[in-house]
């Protein structure tokens, strides 16, 4: 799953949860593509990253890399058969 994200704060504990929540789903891999969000996104990123260790990655960027090369960038470090893309203003 890569789940894109960019000044998400009010809606990616929802998104991520929503991945997170998924019932019967064989084991995956979960890459959060924190695109250098200038509200609290990453805060809470970190916040989610405590409550839920192990469960997924963030992919912190230094710099705004914006939607194409996030996009990019995060579908190359994917290692899965199969790809789920979510945006962090949405949920499943």
């Amino acid at each position: 799953v890569v789940l894109l994200t960019y000044n998400h704060e009010q809606y990616i504990t929802a998104a991520l949860r929503s991945v997170l929540d998924q019932a019967d789903a064989p084991p995956h891999e979960i890459l959060v593509a924190e695109d250098c969000s200038t509200d609290q996104t990453r805060d809470v990123l970190s916040q989610l990253e405590r409550a839920y260790p192990s469960r997924f990655t963030v992919l912190p960027r230094e710099r705004n890399l914006g939607l194409s090369r996030n996009l990019e960038d995060a579908l190359r470090r994917c290692r899965g058969k199969y790809l789920a893309l979510l945006e962090g203003d949405d949920y499943w």
